[in-house]
Parts: C-alpha cells; sequence; structure tokens
C-alpha cells in the first residue's frame, strides 16, 4: 500500500489449489496503510507522509471447470492520519529506523513529486481517491489432492488519478504461476510475476519492466483456522535517480484465515516492511470472502 507502488500493478498473492466454482465470489477488504518516505527535506523532490484507508471490492467467477476471471475495484481515503508520535515512540522503543519522522510535523499530509527541473509530476491534497481497477484470469494447468499449478494473467486499468499521483495513466499488462501445495497441517504457495507498464517515460521519471513474487507458509491450526506467514517482493517498476523509486520492495505479513461457514471465510493479516524507503511502515488488512 505504498502510493509511489499503487500507481501500477502490484499482485495479490493468490492459490492454485482454490476451487474453480461457477457461483460468483464475492470480496470485501479493508486496508488501513501508514506511509512515510521523502528523498530531502526540506526541499526534495518527493515526499510522502500519509496514512490510507483503502477499501476494496472483488468478484470471481469461474467461466469453465478450470478457469476463472476476476475483478478488483479499490477507492482509497488519504488523509494526515494520528499514528505519527505512536509509531515513533514505537520505532525507538525497538531500535529500528524512524524513517525520519522527526523531521516532520507530527500528522500532516503531503503527496508530492517534483521532476529534476522543479515541475511538478504530481500533487494531491488529503481525501478520497479512486484506485486502479484490475482485471484478472486464473488458469489450472496441472492439478493432483495436494499440490498444483496455475496461470495467471492480469490487467491493470489506470482508473486513478495521474495528476494527483495514484496512477500511472497507463495500462500494464501481467503474466505469472503460482504453485500451491498442501500436507496435514503445513501448506504453502510460491508465486511470481513478470509485469510490463505501458507508462511512457516522462522527464527524469523512466519507467521499466519489473517482477514481483511471493512465498507462503501456512498451518492449519484446525478444519476452520489457518495461520500464515508470507515474504513478498521484486523489482521496482522505477528507473529514476531516487532510491526511494527505484529500490527494490519487499515486505513480510502474518495473517489467518478463518472459515467461520462453509461459504464465508475471514482474512486478517499484519504486514510489516523490510525494505525502509519503498513499502509502507505496515498495513493492517481484514476482508471477507463470501458466494
Amino acid at each position: 500500500m505504498y502510493p509511489a507502488m499503487l500507481r501500477n500493478y502490484d499482485p495479490v498473492p493468490s492459490s492454485a489449489l482454490d476451487p474453480y466454482r461457477h457461483e460468483i465470489r464475492f470480496g470485501l477488504f479493508q486496508h488501513y496503510t501508514s506511509a512515510y518516505t521523502y528523498d530531502e527535506l526540506p526541499d526534495g523532490r518527493l515526499l510522502a507522509d500519509m496514512e490510507i484507508y483503502t477499501l476494496e471490492f472483488k468478484m470471481d467467477k469461474s467461466i469453465t471447470s478450470n478457469t476463472e476471471l476476476g475483478l478488483t475495484l479499490p477507492i482509497h481515503y488519504a488523509w494526515d492520519g494520528f499514528l505519527d508520535d505512536f509509531l515513533r515512540t514505537y520505532h525507538d522503543t525497538l531500535g529500528i529506523p524512524n524513517s525520519g519522522r522527526e523531521f516532520r510535523p507530527d500528522n500532516e499530509y503531503a503527496w508530492t513529486y517534483k521532476n529534476a527541473d522543479g515541475s511538478e509530476a504530481w500533487d494531491d491534497k488529503a481525501g478520497w481517491e479512486f484506485g486502479n481497477a484490475e482485471t484478472r484470469l486464473r488458469h489450472q494447468l496441472i492439478t493432483y489432492d495436494r499440490y498444483g499449478l496455475s496461470l495467471l494473467a492480469a490487467l491493470k486499468l489506470p482508473t486513478g488519478s495521474k495528476s494527483r499521483g495514484w496512477s500511472s495513466g497507463y495500462l500494464d499488462a501481467a503474466v505469472g504461476l503460482v504453485y500451491s501445495w498442501k500436507g496435514s497441517p503445513w501448506f504453502g504457495h510460491i508465486e511470481g510475476w513478470a509485469i510490463y507498464p505501458f507508462s511512457s517515460d516522462e522527464s527524469e521519471f523512466n519507467y521499466r519492466s519489473y517482477a514481483r513474487g511471493s512465498v507462503t507458509l501456512g498451518w492449519m491450526w484446525n478444519a476452520r483456522l489457518s495461520l500464515l506467514g508470507q515474504l513478498q517482493g521484486g523489482s521496482s517498476v522505477y528507473d529514476t535517480d531516487l532510491s526511494q523509486l527505484d529500490g527494490s520492495p519487499f515486505q513480510l505479513s502474518l495473517g489467518l484465515n478463518w472459515l467461520f461457514t462453509e461459504n464465508s471465510m475471514i482474512n486478517f493479516s499484519f504486514v510489516e516492511n523490510i525494505s525502509q524507503q519503498t513499502t509502507p511502515d505496515f498495513t493492517i488488512t481484514v476482508g471477507l470472502n463470501f458466494e
């Protein structure tokens, strides 16, 4: 949920063993994120200082016995937030980097980027923003009782605002594979993507093809509750002279899935950054999947 990476396609890990059902599956996900990064203060080119509430609506439907189509529609509320003092104390207590929050007033919104010549690439004020819609495909290649392999494909649609920094203004096309296995009680997924942005290069602001991937390890507590750990990362879509954009994003998440009825599941995850400059401080996600 780092806003610079939200401008382009950022895949969400999936499973090759999820069943292909003809009923429409719906998902409603809420995310809360704290993001802070900059290159120089007070007169730098990049500054992101915000907290973001995101609401995502997802829909998936199988069109054959081994092919599924999906759609994601996100909306963001980016604002000043309220957690800066808590996060500074939390980082100091654990002895981990504070990302430079001490150099900015607490809970003051900023989301801006300037080209090397000083011209504005984007500038935004706090408020509601449409995110980028995504269409996706999952196609089963191999499946057995305990493992499977699926082909993945996706298009990111530029429905967010380019001038306010929430979209590149162009399509992204992505193709990937996910391998999944399950035992008793352990299960896991390995996923990889190659992504091509159709974004045009701008003044001192170039784009490049990039890769993303994830490794997930889960443990079945019982028939309804699973615990998961996940590592996500890859390369950056940007080719600039700023490490806050060019650096590879990596993050670690811990979560659980609770099947509370036969056709409904609750998801919870806490995501912590590993790369300091290209991922948010943290993201909390609560989701509901149902038919």
